[in-house]
């Protein structure tokens, strides 16, 4: 890739993920790209450690942290003990949170390819 053609695609990428980011703001319960993606990753999940969301997203464990605290305020997820190490942190959704995806899909589709 010329770079060109990495400039031409770094600002696709940048203007998609704006429209993203203001479609996301304007459904009932506001997300941001990481939250709305850490909801996704726990969809069909039993449950999920913090940790391993942190790495799927490609993300710190802080910003893990602080998108998963953000879902637990608005009742998006739910933070279960671990069953062997009692530090571990689990999450799962809730149906709130799986009414929250079920919008942000909506408010997202006229932007899928």
């Amino acid at each position: 890739m010329s770079i060109t053609e990495y400039r031409r695609w770094f600002l696709d990428a940048y203007h998609r993920v704006n429209l993203v980011e203001r479609s996301l703001s304007r459904i009932e319960a506001p997300l941001s790209a990481g939250e709305y993606a850490a909801l996704l990753l726990l969809l069909g999940e039993k449950e999920i450690r913090s940790s391993d969301i942190a790495a799927r997203l490609g993300v710190g464990k802080s910003k893990a942290s602080r998108y998963l605290s953000l879902l637990e305020k608005a009742g998006l997820v739910e933070r279960l003990i671990g069953y062997v190490d009692k530090r571990e942190k689990l999450f799962i959704i809730t149906e709130k949170g799986l009414a929250c995806v079920a919008d942000a899909d909506r408010a997202l589709r006229p932007w899928r390819l």
